[in-house]
């Protein structure tokens, strides 16, 4: 015995009739390249130093704290 198929009725509204309507613009698309370059450079320092002391506490754990000095 087969049963016929039938579509449910569509009752949600397409994508961008749901968006909302006073989005609001991206912030990062009024930044100049120099000030994007500015910015990488300070987080690049941050993060830089944040993955070194998690290393140096990995190797730690580890104790291969010698081939840090070689």
């Amino acid at each position: 015995m087969q049963l016929a198929r039938q579509d449910a009725p569509a009752t949600r509204a397409p994508r961008a009739e749901r968006a909302h309507p006073t989005a609001t613009p991206d912030p990062l698309s009024s930044l100049t390249p120099a000030h994007l370059d500015q910015l990488a450079s300070r987080l690049y320092d941050r993060l830089r130093s944040r993955l070194r002391h998690e290393l140096i506490a990995d190797r730690d754990r580890t104790s291969d704290l010698a081939d840090l000095w070689t």
